[in-house]
């Protein structure tokens, strides 16, 4: 639109699938509705800010959250990301709404290794109706070739522990293989 000459992204989305719709992902046998919106953009050279707010309601079920993020770059290798998350949880009748907020730190060590850390905790649980999910992350990524890339993490936290792999090969500049592995702990 011209006004700005950063960066800037905004979309939208609405999904409305009836029951008994088959999908690749799943039929649970419920109507499925999901919208929501994202925006994200460079505020200045080393900052970045993006918010999103999506809804996702599968028969009683419904999962409602709203975030907000800023990603500080502090120097060439080196990153800053700030989160504030509210999540509304709805699952066989019981409702919780948790606020969550996440600092995470990424570094590349040499030249296509990058490692990071994150953390999260809750600040309010509503009164112990949302179930706490304070966690703790460690990574790396690996890239590779034509941006290819490899990744490990490891999470702990009060939902569980679980450690996941994940893999890219860019085929092309607009195609690309991917796929991930997560193991409960």
């Amino acid at each position: 639109l011209g006004w700005t000459s950063r960066d800037w992204t905004v979309g939208a989305w609405w999904r409305d699938v009836s029951s008994g719709y088959s999908v690749a992902r799943a039929d649970l046998g419920y109507p499925v509705r999901e919208y929501g919106f994202e925006y994200a953009g460079q505020v200045r050279e080393d900052i970045r800010i993006a918010g999103r707010y999506s809804k996702s309601e599968r028969g009683t079920d419904a999962l409602e959250q709203a975030q907000a993020q800023i990603d500080w770059r502090l120097a060439e290798h080196s990153d800053l990301i700030a989160e504030i998350r509210r999540v509304t949880e709805t699952y066989q009748g019981n409702s919780g709404t948790g606020t969550l907020a996440a600092l995470g730190y990424t570094r590349r060590l040499i030249g296509t290794l990058d490692v990071y850390g994150t953390g999260q905790i809750t600040l309010d649980d509503d009164g112990g109706a949302y179930p706490r999910n304070n966690a703790a992350t460690v990574g790396a990524k690996y890239q590779f070739a034509n941006q290819s890339s490899a990744g490990a993490e490891y999470t702990a936290g009060n939902r569980g522990n679980a450690a996941k792999l994940t893999g890219e090969y860019r085929m092309s500049p607009d195609h690309s293989l991917y796929g991930n592995y997560t193991r409960l702990i």
